[in-house]
């Protein structure tokens, strides 16, 4: 609500009818000191909440993030599953490039074989 210069003029010759010119000084003064500490209460009680609300984001917004990775996850791993035409993800070139150990076929058995032959012969 914005008051205009009319609207002023108005109250203040109703104060001044009202209270009389003599006390008017006192208690526009009054009624501004009692303005500032309304503000002022106001600014705090809103900075209150703004903290609050903003400790209460932060412990609800971890929970929502990871989930939102667990589905971001699953919704790749789906995607990658049924597209044939996909291209490889950054995981399956890194297993694709390295190339895969593999295990010897028992080299130990066929060495006690072939010097248990030598020895027949």
């Amino acid at each position: 609500m914005k008051l205009g210069f009319a609207e002023i003029l108005v109250v203040l010759i109703v104060a001044m009818l009202v209270i009389g010119p003599d006390k008017l000084p006192y208690y526009t003064r009054n009624a501004g000191k009692a303005l500032q500490s309304f503000r002022k209460a106001l600014n705090e009680t809103t900075e209150e909440v703004r903290e609050t609300l903003d400790e209460t984001a932060g412990d609800i917004m971890e929970p929502v993030q990871e989930l939102r990775n667990l589905q971001k996850d699953v919704t790749d791993t789906v995607k990658d599953a049924f597209d044939p035409f996909a291209k490889p993800t950054q995981k399956q070139k890194t297993e694709e490039s390295s190339p895969a150990q593999e295990t010897p076929a028992e080299p130990a058995e066929a060495a006690p074989a072939e010097a248990e032959g030598q020895r027949e012969s």
